[in-house]
């Protein structure tokens, strides 16, 4: 996986982890998941979402979008609750490319799986 995604992933996933709610909806326009979707699922989780306890241990799941002009990627990333450890709670992103080594995410999800 590129470093560029990781980090890109690893950015949103904390503004989740610090309950930036509103800033994450602005950093990923707001596209199918506004701040309040956001919170509002997280609320119903009701378990308390926390940064992975080890830097760079965020389990990420990336696919490529076939044919896909600019490059994209779907991505899925398991949170971690301070209840749970590792959770069946999923944030599902995609991740477009804007230029070399720099890409847009958009927010599709955040569900149980």
């Amino acid at each position: 996986m590129d470093a560029h995604i990781r980090a890109a992933v690893e950015d949103i996933y904390g503004y989740l982890a610090r309950g930036e709610y509103d800033a994450l909806a602005r950093k990923t326009g707001g596209v199918r998941l506004g701040a309040a979707e956001i919170e509002r699922a997280v609320r119903d989780y009701r378990f308390t979402i926390a940064a992975w306890p080890h830097a760079g241990d965020l389990p990420i799941d990336v696919v490529e979008v076939n044919d896909a002009s600019p490059r994209a990627w779907s991505v899925q990333a398991t949170a971690y609750t301070l209840e749970e450890g590792r959770s069946d709670l999923t944030l599902e992103m995609t991740l477009v490319e804007i230029e070399a080594g720099q890409v847009r995410v958009e927010l599709d999800n955040l569900h149980v799986l």
